[in-house]
């Protein structure tokens, strides 16, 4: 028998046909391709096969609330006439009744459920159709591809829903911290797109299709110092980020702007601005096992950061950080995925305000910035095992409690920290003087009291608190201690040198920080008796600031200038001379002393011309002859016991080459024993020109002329005594 094709009778305006039935299968929460974080949603209806809906005009979709509103949808676009699933722009909201219409000039062209009947059906076909199902809020769960673009994890929050499935991986389910699930993507096992959340509620199964995409972060304008730039982001939030080039809008491979781990106990996050929630993931790399905790939340600290709990293993080289933001209603504004490297380093302490930081050899090669109370640079490239002579930093005058903090360069922003412990450092030895050579300008002499027997050192000098290298120098056993040359430093000196014993072990360590400068102390040969092989030494000094001639003796600054006579040549030659200076200040540390010593003696220079002694009175030396200046210094001196003679200033001015005379007053001459006489020429500005020494010798053949005098009045004065005693 031939089949019979039924054709519905075409509408006309005077035609009323009944609305065309449906039947309402599922209602969808989905995504809008204009806004791929999820917040803008559209409502998809699905309804069963159905007769064609020719030339509807409108399709319309109404939510009744709870609280008795009416919230009315538009149509995206207008189906074709079969069409079975209908989607309506916005959100959706929970209500206790929905209604879905088409129409046509005012006309309803379909409706349709099995839930009414016919009367309620008739009751309605003027205005819409109505379909009907039991109330429904909405869960509110909500998932989101966070993290890496090209391995993204899983962010799920099951919301009011007992649990969500996730493909692949064990469901995430409601618990009681309200907390949200992770699930981490990898290269080598992506994660497989999400499957729709339904609930079947009879008639009707209402499904969340709604996914969060990765979104990007733009920068559209960077400042760069060196390597590294400070750009300014656009994306879901504006959110500062950091770009590897200044190139206008390039993707910011960084966020969140800063993240430090505290002793493998505490991440802080630094984000501008700070989200409203933030979430944290910190998880072995290519493994599941997650760090954080159960509730993944970062709790805020102070400005723009928060911080989180965790414990990573001592084990661990690496950890993936995956930071999330969220915004009041819960959806993801951005997300990051960054590969920490744990940096690891050993800080010993060499002294009481001093401190030694290596980085470890694990520690993946290139530039580290290490910071204390200061900051350095330097270039690391362990094998992994030994240590690295190059990469380690010292630092000094860390008086207040500090961090160790290691950044790579390059990633400034991703810090590891540790505290410093304050163990007890080795015993201090005593830098008992400092001499600047005058052979090797570019060295110093250091001499170290030392109860030890030290078989080599290392000399450590900073700069500004720091210092990136140190040099293995020799030492020279002396008494008490001993010696080592190492490279000159001028103005403020900060320096230690580290002691190691005879079995290669440090046993103490030497530290000095002080003022060097030039000491601009004249200490010259002037009176050079080559028949004796012995010259006398010129010293001055300035007030409340003595020089030492070591071996020789001291000039205090009240007396200067200081001679010093019969000095052996040997001694001369290898004088040196010292000043005591003290210490600078440091906060909680006690001032010390030490000598500044010098070995340059200004060489003996002759001053040539005929000069002549004469000895009046007994007590006034006279020096006559031909001076090279106009300022002379006259010594008069003891030349067996070495012990000046001359009283009062020793300067004579205005000698020249027409003035004959130079006189000078002596006391506590021996006998008759010869006088030495010192003849110093000397510079307007003080500075030594030449110099003679002369002996005085008393006449032999000749009585003098005082003692001539004398013996005559003598004589006189026994005379007129016997002529006394004879009248009597």
């Amino acid at each position: 028998m031939e089949r019979q094709i039924f054709k519905r009778p075409q509408r006309t305006p005077t035609t009323l046909l009944p609305p065309i039935p449906l039947t309402i299968r599922e209602l969808r929460k989905v995504g809008r391709p204009d806004d791929p974080s999820g917040r803008q949603q559209n409502i998809r209806l699905v309804v069963a096969r159905h007769d064609p809906i020719p030339g509807a005009e409108t399709f319309s979709l109404s939510l009744q609330t709870f609280d008795n509103r009416t919230i009315s949808y538009e149509v995206v676009h207008l189906p074709d006439p079969d069409a079975t699933e209908f989607e309506f722009g916005g959100n959706f909201v929970g209500a206790k009744e929905i209604s879905v219409r088409a129409e046509k000039n005012g006309s309803v062209l379909a409706h349709g459920s099995s839930a009414f009947s016919k009367s309620s059906v008739n009751q309605f076909k003027q205005t819409s159709i109505f379909i009907w199902f039991s109330a429904r809020t909405d869960p509110g769960s909500k998932v989101a591809w966070v993290g890496d673009p090209q391995t993204p994890s899983l962010r799920v929050d099951p919301g009011e829903r007992s649990q969500v499935e996730v493909p692949g991986h064990p469901p995430c389910a409601r618990n009681v911290s309200g907390g949200p699930c992770y699930y981490l993507g990898h290269s080598d096992r992506p994660l497989d797109p999400p499957a729709p959340r339904c609930d079947d509620l009879g008639l009707v199964v209402f499904c969340d299709e709604v996914v969060s995409q990765l979104q990007p972060v733009w920068c559209v304008g960077c400042w760069c110092v060196g390597a590294v730039c400070r750009c300014w982001c656009v994306g879901a939030g504006v959110v500062p980020g950091v770009c590897r080039v200044l190139v206008c809008r390039v993707l910011c491979p960084d966020y969140p702007t800063n993240l430090q781990l505290y002793n493998r106990e505490m991440l802080r996050v630094l984000l501008s601005p700070l989200p409203s929630r933030t979430e944290v993931v910190v998880s072995l790399p290519d493994s599941d096992t997650i760090l954080s905790p159960d509730d993944y939340a970062c709790g805020e600290s102070y400005i723009l950061t928060c911080v989180q709990p965790v414990d990573v293993p001592a084990s661990v080289g690496h950890v993936y950080i995956t930071a999330v933001g969220l915004d009041e209603e819960g959806y993801v504004n951005v997300s990051s995925a960054t590969l920490f490297e744990v940096f690891e380093a050993r800080a010993v302490r060499l002294a009481p305000d001093v401190y030694e930081v290596v980085p470890a050899p694990s520690n993946s090669p290139g530039n580290y910035s290490v910071s204390l109370n200061a900051n350095a640079f330097v270039s690391c490239g362990g094998d992994g095992v030994q240590e690295d002579s190059d990469c380690r930093v010292y630092f000094d005058r860390v008086i207040y409690e500090h961090n160790v903090t290691l950044a790579k360069r390059g990633r400034l922003f991703n810090m590891v920290l540790y505290p410093v412990v304050k163990e007890d450092p080795p015993p201090s030895s005593k830098i008992h003087s400092i001499t600047s050579l005058s052979e090797s300008p570019s060295k110093m002499r250091v001499q170290v009291k030392s109860r030890n027997t030290i078989t080599k050192a290392e000399f450590v000098l900073f700069e500004d608190n720091v210092a990136t290298s140190s040099l293995e120098v020799e030492v020279d056993l002396a008494d008490s201690g001993y010696v080592a040359d190492v490279p000159a430093c001028e103005g403020r000196c900060e320096f230690v040198l580290l002691g190691y014993g005879v079995d290669g072990d440090l046993v103490e360590t030497g530290q000095a920080y002080f003022s060097l400068e030039d000491l601009d102390k004249d200490v010259v040969e002037v009176g050079r008796e080559t028949a004796l092989n012995s010259s006398s030494l010129r010293v001055e000094a300035t007030w409340g600031n003595d020089v030492t001639v070591e071996g020789v003796g001291k000039c205090n600054g009240y007396r200067s200038p200081c001679y010093f006579f019969g000095v052996a040549r040997e001694t001369v030659e290898s004088a040196t001379y010292c000043i005591n200076i003290t210490s600078l200040p440091i906060y909680g540390l006690n001032r010390t002393w030490l000598f500044h010593c010098s070995d340059e003696v200004i060489p003996y220079s002759e001053l040539r011309g005929d000069f002549s002694l004469t000895l009046t009175s007994f007590s006034e030396m006279v020096v006559s002859g031909s001076f090279p200046t106009n300022l002379t210094e006259i010594v008069v001196f003891d030349p067996v016991f070495h012990k000046e003679l001359s009283i009062g200033s020793t300067k004579c001015s205005g000698t020249s080459g027409t003035t004959q005379e130079c006189k000078r007053f002596i006391s506590g001459q021996n006998g008759w024993s010869p006088l030495g006489v010192l003849v110093t020429a000397l510079e307007s500005n003080g500075t030594v020109l030449s110099s003679v020494v002369m002996t005085y010798t008393y006449p032999e053949e000749s009585t003098p002329t005082w003692v001539i005098v004398v013996s005559i009045f003598g004589s006189l004065a026994l005379v007129a005594l016997v002529v006394a005693f004879v009248r009597r």
